[in-house]
């Protein structure tokens, strides 16, 4: 598909149309988001693990940004107004920034807690549940996006494609919470954990 595509199939849709399509596909990422979230929060305090622990950070940001994308989506299919005479498109851009700056944040968060256990004896405890809470948020996240991209094909949305691109990043990082324990609990690796946490960070 050509890069206008995505906007002849929109043009195609009345407004209404659209703000439907693209307030499903919001709501299904927050459900998705606040699935995962409380996965990942007993995985975290069952393991003390920092890739779990910076994986729930960025769920936890995942749920705020997905709020976030589901009100713009609504808020740009409404008829233009006398505040508003071209509409409220502009309300999906402003919204696939705030994503951005959402990215940017976690990174940081992510990035001091793993530079700070750099170097110490911790070990993750029960490392077996943050993996499969991981594949769990892999095989959950990979529907979700192949849905997200079925959207935007029929939309064009800029903020459902945003939300798009933040879940697939999840994915590596999911992987990363899987190699570091691995290697940190299984295969005696030590310090495994805290680097792939500064690593998923630096990517973010």
């Amino acid at each position: 598909m050509t890069p206008a595509a995505p906007l002849a199939a929109a043009a195609s849709l009345s407004p209404a149309e659209r703000g439907k399509l693209t307030a499903h596909a919001a709501a299904a990422s927050i459900t998705m988001a606040v699935s995962l979230l409380g996965l990942k929060v007993w995985a975290a305090i069952a393991t003390g693990s920092v890739s779990v622990l910076g994986s729930l950070a960025d769920t936890g940001l995942d749920v705020l940004a997905s709020l976030i994308t589901f009100y713009a989506v609504r808020l740009a299919a409404e008829p233009a107004d006398d505040q508003h005479g071209f509409g409220h498109g502009k309300a999906e851009a402003i919204a696939a920034l705030f994503q951005t700056f959402l990215i940017v944040t976690s990174a940081i968060g992510i990035g001091w807690r793993g530079i700070s256990r750099i170097g110490s004896d911790f070990e993750p405890q029960n490392p077996e549940l943050g993996i499969v809470v991981s594949v769990v948020a892999i095989v959950g996240t990979l529907a979700l996006v192949a849905y997200q991209r079925h959207i935007v094909k029929q939309t064009g949305s800029i903020a459902i494609a945003a939300d798009r691109a933040h879940y697939t990043s999840d994915l590596l990082l999911n992987g990363s919470v899987i190699a570091a324990l691995v290697l940190d609990s299984i295969l005696d690796v030590r310090g495994a954990d805290p680097v792939f946490g500064v690593a998923i960070a630096a990517w973010l």
